[in-house]
């Protein structure tokens, strides 16, 4: 069961969900969540060591599913004679996705503005480097180490 419901999703649509798309949408929210899961598998200890965290996932969930929902068929642009629409594109996809935005908040370190370092890849000779606790220098080229 998702952090989010239905009526999460109306809040973000800033409409009541009906009782057509109401399975629907518990569905996308299903699936949100195990993309969610996917890159967090710790996502439920996350959340009771970090109070704002729940928060942060039912906003998320809510808004990507109220992006399919608001544009289903994925519609960017419509003109019937003189009259033309285009929506953004951000909604205008019709897929269920998560922004980089939605991501960063969902893995920010709890208390500061910093994305956690857990998905982060380090390259070799970074300064800073050093291949045991034990050495106090740097890295100044991948090949040497100024002590």
């Amino acid at each position: 069961m998702s952090y989010a419901t239905t009526d999460d999703v109306g809040i973000s649509l800033v409409r009541a969900v009906t009782s057509a798309e109401e399975e629907f949408a518990e569905w996308l929210l299903e699936r949100v969540e195990g993309m969610i899961l996917r890159r967090i598998p710790d996502l439920a200890t996350r959340i009771t060591t970090d109070t704002g965290l729940q928060a942060v996932v039912v906003r998320v969930e809510a808004d990507a599913v109220a992006r399919v929902l608001s544009n289903p068929s994925g519609v960017y642009q419509e003109s019937v004679d003189d009259y033309s629409y285009t929506r953004d594109r951000a909604v205008s996809s019709g897929l269920l996705y998560i922004s980089d935005d939605e991501w960063a908040d969902l893995l920010t370190t709890p208390g500061t503005s910093v994305a956690s370092e857990a998905f982060t890849i380090r390259p070799f000779g970074e300064p800073g480097f050093s291949l045991s606790a034990d050495d106090e220098g740097m890295w100044t080229t991948p090949t040497d180490f100024v002590p």
